[in-house]
């Protein structure tokens, strides 16, 4: 059995994890992208500041 079946496999066996899995990679991904707008302007407050 190739690992693509496997996969295939276990995602049709358990698709509330699956479901949860997607949810979660994209809220780390909008977190990190917020993360690094948030840093960018405090940084930018900071450097201000220091003027």
């Amino acid at each position: 059995m190739s690992i693509k079946s496997k996969i295939m496999s276990a995602m049709a066996a358990h698709p509330k994890l699956v479901t949860f899995a997607i949810g979660l990679g994209i809220t780390m991904a909008i977190g990190t992208a917020i993360g690094m707008l948030d840093h960018g302007q405090t940084a930018f407050a900071i450097h201000q500041r220091n003027r």
